[in-house]
This record gives structure tokens, C-alpha cells and sequence, in this order.
């Protein structure tokens, strides 16, 4: 087995070529052909899958030597257990990351030089790899120790989305070679930072995609089928009414009638245009603020159609699937009783017809707060925070305004959230909005992970790089229908708030 340091100087050998690469265009004066850009990419890969290797073993022997020094201070009585943790476990303290928050390198920056051919960025993307593919293997070996968290899933499926673009296929993703193959795909992968820090930023703009349930987007498909079962079977008394105790005669025998909930895959995209000088000169961290908006983009973009998608190849969401519940609510005095009473419908009319109750309320941050200022006949507030001591009322306001999101409170056992994404300025006026009810756990959003790109060759007469970040989505509502209520109508017109 080879030591961290052999290592090293195989990945040294394999950067020199990239080396070689960039100083011969250099020397001639232009820009590196297709061929020298594939060999670059190329050694690129596989100083990444090197440098993982060169991390994993000096870990390996770092943990050795010092497992080491504590058995001979113990043998020698001169140490004990205490040298390590509690359990007697070793702790390896890790290196600075190539991209950090508040680091010197921008990561979005090296993505949009490298496909310039810049060798300093070529090599820190390089490195970014392997680090990319150590934090996926410490995450995988989380995951089957069962102590893996939601963000470890995350880059697993980030790092072999990230083979994907690199060309690698999914064969090395089956067989979770993810060490090997994230060299060739890792670079792919948004820092840390970004993905612990900006996701979810995004994520807090896509509340009712958010509350669904959340899956993993399947390999190598662009159509999901779901078998669902349209009628069930049947049971009943053994015999005929005229005889009901009657023996050795067919019992009620009703096969189950199936088909299939078939719905795509979309891309959801978004892309920037910005000037090579931007990314060379720019005074602040350029990556951070583009990869921000985007990825704020991204996840507004991704509710949006959960929620209201028109379907017709797109996705299709809730308020547009066929045969979910419609509750009309008509009046031209709307008041808080009217709008309880259209909830409770909603609710009644999901549990009758899934034999399960509703679990979610949605509504615009401007509907929310039309329930806030209600007063009961005594000029109290009907929703009041917990600070405020309620009494008798019919809901508990958070004690924390917020402005989108869950609210801290249930209303009819509910929860409550607000999302800007909730469809406005509809009916015959252009001034209604809807109310969202349904059972969140009945439907399934189906997401890759977000992969980030910087291209300079569309553009490169202009000394311009189109960054892109994309993932690919599919979502459907239709397995049980009658688990979505909307509630519409006159009754939720543009709230007045009089004074």
C-alpha cells in the first residue's frame, strides 16, 4: 500500500502535465485546443481521485501515530485514555477546505479561469475534488452507521450527480465508488459552505415544496411511473343474507384494480451572464453572491410550480390536478367566522373521501396577517401570541413575527404556513387569492441535487461566462387527489385592514 507522501508525488507528476499544458499555450500565445482541454480535464481527474487517496491515508497514518504514542504512554504508565476521547477514539484534525467562507479563492471564480485554461484553478478544483469525495465517504460510512443527518444524504447525491456531468456515467454511482469516482465529478460539487449556508436560503422561499414528501430523483429516467390502486378489494359476511352462518360456500372474492401515476422529469434551470472582468477584478466574493441569487431563484421557481404548475410536460401541481377538492367561498362581507367555516369544510370533505385528516394550511403572508387583525367583540385580538397570556382563543400567534414560512401555531389542528408563492390576483376582479389545505405527506416532490457549471466558450468573443445552476424535478398530487383542498372565491378578495 502506498504512503500519503508516494502518493503526492504521483498527483505532483500527473499536475505537472497540466502544467506543461497551459505553458505551452502560453508560450504560443492562444487559447488550449479541444484536444489539450479534454487531456487537461482529464489529468485534472485524476490528480482529484489521487488527492483522496493522499487525505485518506495521511488520516490513516496520522490516526496510526497517534494510536501508537498512546499505547506506549500506557504501557509505559506514563498515559492513559484520557490522551484521546472518552471512548478511547482518536480525533483527526482535518485541514483548511480550498473554499471556504471568507477564503481567499472564489469557487465559482476557478470554475469560470479553469474552462479558460488556468492551471492554479484547474489544481484548487482539483483538490476541491478529493475533499469533495473524503466528505463523501465519511458521510456514507455516517449513513450505514445510522447516524448520518439529511445534508450527508445530500452530497452523497451531489457528488454522483456531479459524475453525471463529468461524463462518468452511472455505473461508478451504482456501485458507490464514490472515492474513485468523485475526483471525476467532484469538482461539480458546491463548497460546503455554499450547500450548509445557501440551500437554505432557498429552501425558505419553497415553503409548500418543502412540506411535501421529499425523495430522491431516480437515474436514467425521464418519466416516473407509480402503480396506484384505483379500487380495493372487498369483504363480507360468509353465505347469503337468507343464510348468514352458512359454511363451504364462495366467500366475497373482489380483485384490486391498478394503474399507473406517470408524470416527468422536468430541468429547472437558471443561468447569468457576467463579464470575465467581474469575475477577475470583482472586490467582494463573487461566487457568493451569484451562487445566493440563483440558488434563491431556483427554489422559488421549484414551490412555484408545486404549487401551480400547469402540467402539459411541465409539472403539474397541486391547485391544477384533476379532482382534488374545491371549496368556494361567496361573499361580499368577508369576516373570520365565513373563512373557519370554509377550513372545516375543506377538512371534511379530505377525510371523507382519504379516511385520513388533512395536515397542512397554506395561505399568503397578507391572508395570514387579515387572521391577525380580527377582533372579537370585545376589541381583542382573536390571534394572539403566547407572550400576550391567550385566553379562549381560537388560534396562538408566534411570539416571533414572521413573514413566510411555518407560523408556530395550528389552526383546527392544522399546520399553519405562509408562502409568497400561493396564487394572487385571480377571478373575475384580478384581487382574489386562494387557501391551500391539504394532507402534505400524500404527495411527493422527487429532486436531483443543484449542479452548478461555468461556461465560456457561448460567449467568448464577448469575454463572457454564462454560469448555470440546474437540477431536475418531478412532482405529483394525483396519488390521492382528494388530499388537496383550495379554497377560493369572492370571500378572499385583497384583505382591507381598517383601522
Amino acid at each position: 500500500m502506498l504512503t500519503s507522501t508516494e502518493i503526492l508525488e504521483q498527483r505532483t507528476a500527473v499536475l505537472a502535465h497540466i502544467s506543461a499544458l497551459a505553458t505551452l499555450a502560453e508560450t504560443e500565445a492562444r487559447e488550449l485546443t479541444v484536444e489539450e482541454v479534454s487531456t487537461r480535464d482529464e489529468f485534472a481527474r485524476q490528480a482529484g481521485t489521487l488527492n483522496a487517496r493522499a487525505i485518506s491515508a495521511k488520516a490513516d497514518e496520522d490516526a496510526e501515530q497517534v494510536r501508537t504514542a498512546a499505547a506506549a504512554r500506557v504501557a509505559n504508565g506514563t498515559g492513559d485514555q484520557s490522551a484521546n476521547d472518552a471512548g478511547g477514539n482518536v480525533g483527526v484534525r482535518s485541514s483548511e477546505r480550498t473554499y471556504r467562507k471568507g477564503g481567499e479563492v472564489s469557487y465559482l471564480k476557478d470554475m469560470a479561469l479553469n474552462a479558460f485554461g488556468n492551471r492554479g484553478a484547474a489544481e484548487r478544483l482539483a483538490r476541491h475534488a478529493g475533499e469533495i469525495a473524503v466528505d463523501a465517504e465519511s458521510a456514507r460510512s455516517r449513513i450505514v452507521a445510522g447516524s448520518g443527518t439529511p445534508l450527508d444524504s445530500y452530497l452523497i447525491s451531489q457528488v454522483r450527480a456531479g459524475m453525471g456531468a463529468s461524463g462518468m456515467g452511472e455505473y461508478q454511482a451504482r456501485t458507490g465508488d464514490l472515492s474513485t469516482a468523485a475526483g471525476a465529478g467532484g469538482e461539480f460539487v458546491p463548497p460546503a459552505f455554499e450547500v450548509a449556508e445557501y440551500v437554505p436560503f432557498a429552501r425558505a422561499g419553497r415553503v409548500v415544496a418543502d412540506s411535501v414528501t421529499q425523495a430522491e430523483l431516480p437515474p436514467g429516467t425521464l418519466q416516473i411511473n407509480l402503480p396506484k390502486v384505483t379500487s380495493g378489494t372487498t369483504v363480507d359476511t360468509q353465505g347469503t343474507g337468507s343464510n348468514p352462518t352458512a359454511q363451504n360456500v364462495a366467500i366475497s372474492d373482489t380483485a384490486l384494480a391498478t394503474a399507473y401515476d406517470t408524470f416527468p422529469v422536468v430541468t429547472i434551470a437558471g443561468g447569468q451572464s457576467v463579464s470575465l472582468q467581474l469575475i477577475e477584478r470583482a472586490p467582494i466574493d463573487f461566487s457568493s453572491v451569484t451562487s445566493k441569487d440563483l440558488l434563491l431563484a431556483l427554489g422559488q421557481k421549484v414551490d412555484a410550480k408545486v404549487i401551480a404548475g400547469a402540467g402539459s410536460g411541465d409539472i403539474l401541481g397541486l391547485t391544477q390536478t384533476s379532482s382534488i377538492v374545491a371549496v368556494t367561498w361567496t361573499t361580499s362581507s368577508p369576516a373570520y367566522p365565513g373563512f373557519w367555516n370554509m377550513i372545516a369544510n375543506a377538512k371534511a370533505q379530505i377525510a371523507s373521501a382519504r379516511f385520513l385528516p388533512a395536515t397542512h394550511l397554506a395561505m399568503t403572508p397578507a391572508r395570514w396577517e387579515w387572521l391577525e387583525s380580527m377582533l372579537d367583540d370585545n376589541g381583542r385580538p382573536l390571534f394572539s401570541p403566547q407572550s400576550n397570556g391567550p385566553w379562549n382563543v381560537p388560534q396562538v400567534s408566534p411570539d416571533t413575527a414572521v413573514a413566510e414560512g411555518v407560523t408556530g401555531g395550528r389552526v383546527q389542528g392544522l399546520t399553519a404556513l405562509q408562502d409568497f408563492n400561493i396564487p394572487q390576483g385571480l377571478g373575475v376582479g384580478t384581487n382574489q387569492d386562494i387557501v391551500l389545505v391539504y394532507k402534505a405527506d400524500d404527495s411527493i416532490l422527487y429532486e436531483s441535487p443543484v449542479i452548478s457549471r461555468a461556461l465560456p466558450q457561448t460567449l467568448g468573443n464577448q469575454l463572457t461566462v454564462l454560469v448555470q445552476l440546474y437540477e431536475y424535478a418531478a412532482f405529483t398530487a394525483n396519488r390521492y387527489p382528494k388530499s388537496t383542498g383550495v379554497i377560493s372565491g369572492t370571500g378572499l378578495v385583497t384583505p382591507v385592514f381598517t383601522s
